[in-house]
């Protein structure tokens, strides 16, 4: 979807300084040409610029985490399927069998 589909779909009352920029609940919504949007609080412009660039550094860190989450879920379920146990997938991730088999085990 286009910026300026997205545009039409907002809704006009919420609608901030700018054709692409919104406010709502604390929070500023932008839009680029491709019609993706970008969340940031409006609490993250009274920040000091040190202080924003370790907000960014906290940001990345996030982001780096749940695609570690996501290839950590991949590969346990990969080494179940090759035979390992529960109790070896838990040793390895530093929890236990029962946890294991809790988080990547059949429902």
């Amino acid at each position: 979807m286009r910026k300026q589909e997205v545009l039409r779909e907002l809704d006009d009352e919420r609608r901030g300084p700018g054709n692409d920029e919104f406010e709502t609940d604390g929070v500023e919504v932008t839009i680029n040409d491709d019609g993706v949007a970008g969340l940031r609080p409006r609490s993250f412009d009274r920040l000091s610029p040190a202080a924003q660039e370790i907000a960014g550094e906290l940001m990345r860190l996030a982001v780096d985490r749940m695609h570690l989450a996501a290839e950590i879920d991949r590969v346990a379920v990969e080494l179940r399927a090759q035979g390992a146990s529960w109790a070896l997938i838990g040793w390895c991730l530093g929890t236990t069998e029962g946890a294991a088999r809790q988080r990547w085990g059949e429902s």
